[in-house]
């Protein structure tokens, strides 16, 4: 069990500001020690006594409940348990490991919904909290909530991509979505990993650790050591550079991605991942080859659609990538990143109703953000529909009114119905939030005194 930085280093502070003498803070010390020792060799039934001590004397260090409720969770004393790792919440609200263990306890109880919530705390940190993800995807599971479950168990995965457990479980979530084929890769995935040389596996998750804390020098040398000891497995050069490309080293990512592509050129996610570390590196022609084969190998794939579509966006091949987002959308109609996608691509093509229709579907599934309502209200624009556009706009403004995109949307449309003077001064508050509207702002401002014949001078301030 881990110690966070509110550990013994701390607590002889907190004793002296309790006034407590020194013989009450080693006591104290002592006794928490004795008692983590205890836990770390699978003893919590004798750690008890020796908390339950260390409780009464620091009642309010956060880290002794924690610990004191681990320990009677661990021997079955839920609502005991409950009580401690609560007092630990209160006292440290940011507590993740209190939350972790405290949803242990409810998902023991049967508490599925609060055992959600504490879960969805323990994962919300800059790093995992054991396995904190796949137990919400589990509870999610439970609950009914498969694609909220699919979604926490591929979070899972990212982060422990060598655990033929959690590709297991994944492909469990997809028959339930009724992916049948992705469930099927996922379960041979599994076996595949399953039946891996345990060595191979240990230097796996030597590197993955390695790749996580940026130890460059000893990351290239346990690169070099799979590379040669391994390079006739397709697998290990797959997670190889599957490791390598989400750590963000996408160049040392490039060799074993390419050398498990030659071996096994059937493998969806070595030809996905391979189109993707290629894009990611700039290199959009090998990248596209690369997903077109997994394209050809899964043509029902939302990611590899969503990843063509992201690449011929950035060539500027607006109708391809129309046609990948579209099938994209048709695989998952809700997903609110290729409908923002899309209604971007629909605009970019002049088919501003198609572009309209998609972007309020979805600014309903994304409300808060604030890039969808400007799109769309560049929509409305484009149509001719002008109070629908400023009404968005003053949406914009009401939901996020700190981004100067509102301000600037509904001073265009103020201008285009004459009314200058509120105009300006919506065009004075989004240079006031951000100056590099005010080029824009301007070209505007010309175009509709050339419209109109007014005069120029006094406008443009």
């Amino acid at each position: 069990m881990n110690r966070t930085r509110n550990g013994w280093v701390a607590v002889g502070i907190l004793l002296l500001g309790l006034g407590l003498p020194l013989s009450a803070q080693e006591t104290a010390a002592e006794l928490f020690n004795q008692a983590a020792a205890l836990i770390s060799n699978d003893k919590p039934e004798s750690a008890l006594g020796p908390l339950r001590r260390a409780a009464a004397m620091a009642p309010r260090d956060p880290v002794v409940h924690r610990y004191l409720g681990y320990a009677l969770w661990r021997l079955g004393q839920w609502d005991a348990a409950a009580n401690e790792l609560n007092t630990a919440m209160k006292l440290a609200p940011g507590d993740m490991y209190a939350a972790y263990f405290l949803g242990r306890v409810d998902e023991d109880r049967g508490k599925t919904n609060q055992a959600i919530l504490l879960f969805q705390i323990a994962a919300s940190g800059p790093e995992l909290v054991y396995d904190s993800v796949a137990r919400l995807g589990q509870a999610y599971f439970k609950r009914g909530q498969f694609q909220m479950s699919e979604d926490a168990y591929r979070q899972a995965v990212r982060a422990a991509p060598l655990d033929s457990s959690l590709h297991y479980q994944l492909a469990r979530v997809l028959q339930k979505n009724r992916r049948l084929q992705d469930a099927d890769e996922e379960f041979k995935l599994s076996k595949r990993l399953a039946d891996l040389d345990q060595q191979q596996i240990r230097d796996l998750f030597v590197l993955s650790n390695l790749v996580r804390e940026k130890k460059d020098a000893d990351i290239e040398s346990a690169v070099t050591k799979l590379m040669q000891e391994s390079t006739d497995d397709a697998e290990i050069m797959a997670r190889l550079g599957l490791i390598l490309a989400q750590g963000g080293y996408q160049q040392q990512a490039l060799a074993p991605l390419e050398r498990a592509s030659l071996l096994k050129p059937s493998d969806f996610e070595t030809q996905f991942n391979l189109g993707l570390c290629l894009s990611q590196l700039g290199q959009a022609a090998d990248a596209e080859t690369a997903l077109l084969r997994a394209d050809n190998l899964r043509p029902n794939s939302f990611e590899v659609n969503s990843a063509l579509a992201v690449l011929y966006v950035n060539q500027s091949r607006t109708a391809d990538a129309i046609q990948r987002l579209r099938r994209a959308q048709a695989l998952q109609p809700d997903d609110p990143a290729v409908l923002a996608l899309l209604g971007h691509e629909e605009l970019a093509a002049g088919r501003y109703r198609d572009a309209v229709k998609v972007l309020v579907l979805g600014s309903q599934k994304r409300p808060d953000d604030p890039r969808i309502l400007a799109l769309l209200c560049d929509g409305y624009h484009e149509e001719g529909h002008y109070s629908e556009a400023l009404s968005t706009a003053r949406r914009l403004m009401r939901e996020h009114p700190d981004e100067a995109i509102g301000y600037f949307k509904a001073g265009r449309e103020m201008l285009k119905v004459g009314r200058n003077a509120e105009a300006n001064q919506l065009f004075e508050d989004a240079t006031r939030l951000d100056a590099s509207f005010e080029p824009m702002i301007k070209e505007l401002q010309k175009g509709s005194l050339r419209q109109t014949g007014a005069p120029t001078s006094g406008v443009l301030q």
